[in-house]
């Protein structure tokens, strides 16, 4: 074989390269196919009630992608730091939607997202709203008083009154013992002088 101007090494050889590479590449823009994500964020949430948050997974073609993982987070500031926090996944089922159950616990504006990473055979895809979470019944109420399990009100308070009982015996018996000693001492001292 000889190399110059207007000759090829091996035609067929690099015929066969070319096709390898034009396979290769078709191959691979076929691997995962574009993925379209909707979400749905119920109205009229409210602190301490549960609101469902919905999401939809479609293919290019608008096919219902089934069996994909969605991850549902929401945006959070804490000490001027911003991130994502993570409130849970879902599965798509066969119409494309996955659900995830959420409780609000404080009230404004919140902004969920939901995101598909992507897999063998669809591409990423994620989707944001803002759901508006109005004031709703006080998750935390504060009892006044002290709660020792199994311990009734009753049992707690003979507890407290034997206690106290014993210390008044104990403190009339230092008064006798005192005043005992008080009158040997002054028995004594007359013996003396």
């Amino acid at each position: 074989m000889r190399f110059g101007p207007g000759r090829l090494a091996n035609p067929s050889l690099l015929a066969a390269a070319l096709m390898w590479l034009l396979l290769a590449g078709t191959a691979a823009a076929q691997d995962s196919t574009g993925t379209t994500l909707e979400l749905y964020l119920p109205s009229g949430s409210a602190v301490g009630q549960e609101m469902t948050v919905q999401a939809r997974l479609t293919d290019i073609a608008g096919a219902a992608v089934a069996g994909a993982e969605v991850v549902f987070q929401r945006e959070v500031t804490f000490m001027n730091t911003g991130g994502k926090l993570e409130l849970g996944q879902a599965v798509t089922d066969e119409q494309g939607w996955a659900a995830l159950p959420f409780l609000p616990r404080s009230e404004g504006q919140m902004v969920i997202t939901a995101r598909f990473g992507g897999n063998n055979l669809y591409g990423p895809a994620s989707a944001s709203d803002t759901a508006s979470i109005e004031t709703g019944p006080q998750l935390y109420v504060e009892e006044a008083g002290v709660r020792v399990p199994g311990v009734s009100v009753a049992l707690l308070a003979g507890l407290l009154g034997t206690v106290w009982g014993i210390y008044m015996v104990v403190m009339v018996l230092i008064w006798l013992i005192a005043r005992e000693g008080s009158q040997s001492y002054d028995d004594l001292r007359r013996g003396i002088s």
